[in-house]
Formats: C-alpha cells, structure tokens, sequence
C-alpha cells in the first residue's frame, strides 16, 4: 500500500521539539477531549488520561471516562504518528461516551446481580455477551448521529488487525459473530465459520451462524436501552444451554483496549436513540476498499468504493490542522494566562482559549471571487439602505384625539368626531451589529468544494454590504471543532478576505457552541440590536443543545442553507426565526432575499 503523506512541513519541524509521546499524554490533548466531551452531550463528564479505555458511573451520578496515553500499533494503515494517536484517542472518547448516551446502566447492573444469583446463566458470560451487543449498537448509533463513520472504522481495522486469532474458545467466537453483525465487519465471523479460523466445539458454532444476525439486527433496530439489556440476557442464556460453563477468557475480545467497565456503573443516561436505517456492517475487504451497502456506498460521482488511501487522505483533511496547533500550542507553558490571552485576542476582546484568530490565505482556485462578490454587494447594499432609510424615517400617525390638527379631517368635526389630529412619530433608533456563522464542516467540501464555495460568496457579499450601510459585522466559523473568528467586530470585512475565501473544511457541525459564543459575542459590537446569521449546509451535531440556546438567545436567528439536494429544503424552520434555502449556484438570489427581509 502507498503511503500518504500526511504531515506539512510545519509539523515537521515541530517533531524534534514535541515528541508524539508527549503530545499524546499532554495537557493540551487532555483540555482537547475535555472540550469535545462537551460538545458530544451536555451531561457533565469527567476525562482522563490513563492506560486503559473504559467508561463508569459513580454512586452520585457522576461520570468518569479514561483514554489512552499508551501508543498503539496501526496495523492497516500508514498514517502518521500524530495523526494516528489523536484519531485513536478521540474515536475512543466517542465510543465511551457512547455508552453513556445509549446505555441502561442500571438494567445492566440489575441483570448482572440476577446472574450472580442464579445457575442459570455464568454472570461472566453476560457481561462478556452484553458488552459485544452494546458495542456493535453505539457504534451504529454513533456512526449515524454523529458523521465519525470513517474514524470507527480505521479504528476498528487497526485494533482488530493487531489481534492474534490462534487461541479463541467458542465463546469469543459467539462474541466475534455478534460483533460482525453490528457496526464493523472484520471478517473473522466467517473465517471462523468456515473452519479458516479453528475454534473449539465447531459443530455447535455453527448452530449460531443465523442466529448471532438475528440478534444484532434486532438489539440495533431497538430503541429500549433496558431491552436491549434483556435481549443479550437471553441470548446468554442460549449461549451457556449450548456450552455450559466453559471459562470465559475474553480473548477474542474485538477492541481489547476498550473495556467498558459496566461493574463500576450505578446509573447512566438512558437516551433512546433514532433508529438507524437498516444497514450492512462496514468492511475492509482484501483491496482495501470500505464495503457495506452495495447500493449506498458507492461514491455518487465516481460509482467506485471508497479504499483505505481514499480515507487516510480524508482523515488526514481533518485531522492535521488539530494536530498542528496542539503541537503549537503544546510548546508554550498552559499555564500562562498572558499567552493563553493572546491566544484568542482580537479587536480589544479576550475570546478564551477555544476561540482563535485564523490567518488564512485565498484558496488559489478563488483569486477572482473578492473583487466579483464586492460588485454583488452593491445590489444588496442598496436593498440594505433602502431599507434602513425607511425604518430611520418619521412616519406620521392619523385619526387621533391629540396632536396636531389635520385641516382635511376638519369636515367630520360636524358629525360630532373628535379624532382630527395627527402626530409625527420620531423615527426608531436602531442600529444593527450582526454576527455571521460560517460552516466549514467537512460536509461542505461536496460538490467539488461548491457548497463551501457559495457559503463563502454569501459570506463575503452579506458582511461586505452590512458593513458599508454602517452594521457592525463579525464572521465566526467553525472547523474541526474549534471556532475561529474570521473577521472581528469593528473591522472592514475586506481586510478579511483571505479568511473568508481559504475554503478550509474539516470536522462536523458543532452548531449550538457556535451559537452559544455569538450569543455573548454580538454584544461586543457596536450597535444595541443584534441579528445573527447562520451559513450552513446541515443540522446541529447535538440538536438538544443547539435548541436550548436557541431559546435563550435575545437576537433574532436567520439562516442561509446551501444544499444541491432539494429533497433537504424546507426542514430546518425549528432552527431559525427566518431561513432562506438554495442550491449552491442560487447563492446571490438567497443573499437578496435574506435582506429583503432581514432589516427593517
């Protein structure tokens, strides 16, 4: 296999002072996968940095997750170290905060004291059934909910690649079929079946072969966290009636390094889960190329299925920037506050540490788009001002019992009307400060980069036209999960336009941080009324949190969705006051609605 090049040369340089082992067990790494802990659910957990991978729950309720700081082999791909260990460890996190989003720790824990208390079933056992289960379900769900498919699956590859597969009992085997049924595929299910992988008592394995699918499909599709408990509770029990009391000794585990310690767990978050789509478990198959649907994963321009290199080159998009600042930030002392400051200094403002000033360069493909969205602007800056004009002016007020006399009204005097006066209303004070929100999520790479192209125009043209009518406008984006601030208040937008026009896209769509930073930033403008706009491609990576801020926010929220795919028009209303849809090329139309309606 050809090795992708996955590191800059400004990484490169970085290597001889931050030693990967470093990074990997840094307080920058750590403050990193606490952050994205919170953007995953708003249930508050604590991360650590350990030698294992498990997830627990305290007697109050509190959660506790351990990520590992040890290194770990790739076996199927040639990525770089850093990159590696950073895919790895947040992959980890959201395996485990799977667990606490879909898992029934309590129906777990009361089937586990059942077990302890009756010969039927080897308590071992379920617990090692159960947690086979639950991982081939939250990897689904996660994969479904969260857009990591790619990352579960070279982290699955890898792990799974690294295993010895001469010493599994039949229990492994019965764990390694349900597994192969759930999320990821690894192959093993069939080798074994086949008699290419031997394992003890191969006749009655074989009478499990139908049955381990039946199982899978049926605890994935359902959407009962405590059903789903009993489910692997009675397929123990058909487990231990075929095999009796052989010794569990989890050795074919299919991700040895994550053990969901569920004997430590009191209590957990029961979220029921949408359920997914039916779908077939994702596979590397012998070319290195990802197969599941044979209808759904083909690639809609090319028809061929995605390879490994295809994504490595894809992981590396998104994940090298990451590595690249905690390398950066990893040199400075964390605890500095001058250079933490500086840090996320822009405009006179002290952002905090998770908001950083980019300095970005046009895209070279986009060289000609500043001059040619500053002549779009023009139309929208006279809409803008036309608008402006009218809300600014007096308006005059009839028919009233005060005020002054309106002479043409004199003749209903005779039948006894007192309502002959008018007044001029002075006209409403209002000036403007509106926060943008641009989506650089990697979605918005589709199309050939043309959703994240039109965003960019609609980005440029509105803040351009905003600013040149007098509103105070800033750009925030989001990428790979941070929040860059692209063009701070009280600053032409022109002086932004290598920010703007990068075509940076990577990560997914942490809509609802995004929101809660412009909620308190829009009051640094200059202007006492506040908008926001909202460019994006597709829906809130956590809904229930976006929603919450949505209903605290004081500003009215608009937005812009950009999507080839009509059939998506039209379903966003809950996350907006007012939302304008388009496809990319309609991008200039949108913008002119949007201030047809927008002001004033």
């Amino acid at each position: 296999m050809t090795k992708v090049t996955l590191r800059p040369s400004n990484i490169e340089s970085l290597k001889g002072r931050v030693g990967q082992n470093e990074l990997r067990e840094s307080k920058t790494r750590q403050k990193y996968l606490d952050k994205l802990s919170r953007l995953i659910t708003d249930v508050d957990v604590k991360t650590e940095l350990g030698n294992s991978a498990y997830s627990r729950a305290d007697d109050n309720r509190d959660f506790y997750i351990e990520i590992p700081k040890t290194k770990k082999e790739q076996s199927v791909t040639n990525l770089d170290e850093d990159v590696w260990d950073l895919l790895f460890q947040e992959t980890v996190l959201f395996h485990e905060m799977g667990h606490i989003l879909y898992t029934d720790f309590d129906a777990f824990e009361e089937c586990m004291d059942d077990c302890k208390n009756s010969p039927l079933i080897y308590p071992k056992l379920f617990r090692y059934i159960f947690n086979s289960i639950s991982d081939g379900c939250i990897e689904t769900y996660l994969a479904n909910d969260f857009n990591i498919e790619e990352d579960l699956i070279l982290m699955n590859a890898n792990l799974i690649g690294n295993q010895d597969n001469s010493n599994y009992d039949p229990y492994d085997a019965i764990s390694i079929g349900l597994m192969d049924n759930g999320f990821y595929n690894s192959g093993r299910w069939e080798k074994i079946i086949d008699g290419d992988i031997p394992v003890p008592h191969h006749k009655k394995i074989l009478k499990f072969e139908d049955r381990v699918e039946e199982v899978m499909e049926k605890a994935i599709n359902e959407p009962s966290g405590k059903k789903r408990v009993d489910i692997a509770l009675e397929f123990s029990k058909e487990v231990y009636d075929e095999f009796g009391s052989l010794n569990v000794n989890n050795s074919g585990n299919p991700n040895p390094e994550i053990n969901d310690e569920f004997e430590k767990s009191s209590g957990g978050q029961k979220k029921t889960p949408e359920i997914p789509e039916e779908t077939e478990p994702q596979k590397l198959d012998e070319s290195g190329s990802v197969s599941g649907n044979s209808d759904e994963d083909e690639d809609e321009e090319s028809g061929e299925s995605a390879g490994i290199g295809d994504l490595e080159e894809k992981i590396n998009e998104e994940y090298k920037e990451e590595v690249q600042r905690q390398s950066s930030k990893n040199q400075e002392s964390e605890d500095d506050p001058v250079k933490d400051q500086l840090m996320g200094m822009a405009s006179g403002d002290n952002l905090g540490k998770d908001i950083f000033v980019p300095d970005w360069n046009i895209h070279s493909n986009l060289s000609s788009q500043p001059a040619k969205m500053e002549r779009k602007a023009q139309s929208l800056e006279r809409i803008l001002r036309s608008k402006l004009q009218r809300e600014r002016s007096s308006k005059r007020k009839d028919g009233l019992r005060e005020g002054r006399l309106n002479t043409t009204d004199l003749a209903m005097a005779a039948t006894g009307s007192s309502y002959l006066f008018s007044r001029e209303d002075a006209p409403e004070d209002k000036d403007y400060s509106v926060q943008i929100i641009l989506d650089r999520s990697y979605s918005m790479k589709e199309l050939g980069h043309g959703r994240i192209d039109s965003a960019q125009k609609a980005t440029y043209q509105l803040s351009v036209a905003l600013s040149n009518v007098g509103v105070d406008v800033s750009v925030l984006s989001f990428k790979r999960n941070n929040m860059y601030l692209e063009v701070p208040f009280g600053s032409d937008p022109t002086n932004y336009k290598g920010n703007i026009f990068s075509r940076e896209v990577a990560g997914g769509t942490p809509l609802g941080e995004a929101l809660e930073f412009s909620k308190e930033h829009v009051k640094n403008g200059k202007f006492d009324e506040h908008l926001v706009l909202v460019i994006t491609d597709g829906e809130p990576s956590n809904k229930d949190n976006y929603l919450r801020v949505l209903r605290e926010i004081e500003s009215q929220v608009y937005g812009i969705y950009v999507n080839e795919n009509k059939s998506k028009h039209g379903n966003h209303s809950e996350y907006f006051d007012c939302v304008r849809y388009g496809v990319p090329s309609e991008v200039n139309q949108i913008c002119r609605e949007l201030c047809e309606g927008m002001i004033g």
